[in-house]
């Protein structure tokens, strides 16, 4: 997991356009992303109805921010995922799962064994190559955001295997980058604690926490519902006293 400071907001788009076109990303892609960052417009929808007019760019200092062609440069840096569906053979690479600036970072390599260190390797070139990149475009990771899982197994003589507690080892850190050219280490989850990234996750599949986290947010919901009515209800015969009175 490697957020960005203030979303993506801190990126220049004049900026990027040169880094993505240099990291190989085509005039047309990169033209596209931006025009439509640039172009956005925001519309605000409340329980009373819409409103008819919008926030947005369009005629004075045009938005900021980054999206799909920062990760086309990503990944032709080299740094992804790679899986291979053992059925069909189709193999499909993915550089990371994110939603706004909620970023989980994933290295995975189907081409040969690696071992603990190696893994941790090609998934510090690959935070490392990501945070330079928001770094370049003027942007940042946010170290108190930032966390890391690594996953490996121990083989028992009949075949049946368990996660290794990677994170009790000292060795095994990991650093993001930070502007003023140094680097900060991000914590190491085991695989069996989970944390909020895109949901509640947790790498050993304890849909646990995952569980108790959507319960508590349908009490919140159900008890927000409550107090709503209870101000919405008076609201509505306030208006209909108001209107009878204006008619009088």
């Amino acid at each position: 997991m490697v957020d960005a400071d203030n979303c993506y907001d801190r990126v220049s788009h004049a900026i990027a356009s040169l880094v993505f076109r240099s990291c190989g990303v085509s005039k047309e892609t990169t033209g596209a992303m931006l025009k439509s960052i640039q172009e956005m417009k925001f519309f605000l929808q409340t329980a009373f109805g819409d409103l008819a007019g919008f926030v947005g760019s369009m005629v004075k200092v045009k938005a900021q921010g980054l999206c799909q062609a920062g990760w086309n440069a990503h990944k032709r840096k080299g740094h992804r995922a790679q899986f291979l569906c053992p059925i069909s053979l189709v193999r499909s690479d993915l550089a990371a799962v994110l939603y706004v600036d909620d970023t989980d970072v994933i290295h995975l390599n189907m081409n040969r064994q690696e071992d603990v260190f190696e893994a941790l390797h090609g998934l510090q070139q690959s935070v490392t190559s990501w945070g330079k990149l928001l770094i370049a475009t003027s942007g940042s990771l946010k170290p108190s955001k930032c966390f890391y899982h690594l996953i490996s197994y121990s083989w028992k003589p009949d075949g049946t295997w368990t996660y290794d507690d990677d994170e009790e080892q000292e060795d095994l850190f990991l650093e993001i980058p930070l502007p003023d050219g140094t680097s900060a280490p991000i914590e190491h989850c085991g695989v069996h604690e989970a944390h909020k990234t895109l949901g509640v996750t947790c790498p050993s599949c304890d849909h646990t926490a995952a569980i108790t986290s959507m319960k508590e947010k349908g009490r919140w919901y159900d008890n927000s519902m409550e107090v709503s009515m209870e101000w919405v209800v008076p609201t509505l015969e306030l208006n209909v006293w108001l209107r009878r009175l204006q008619n009088s």
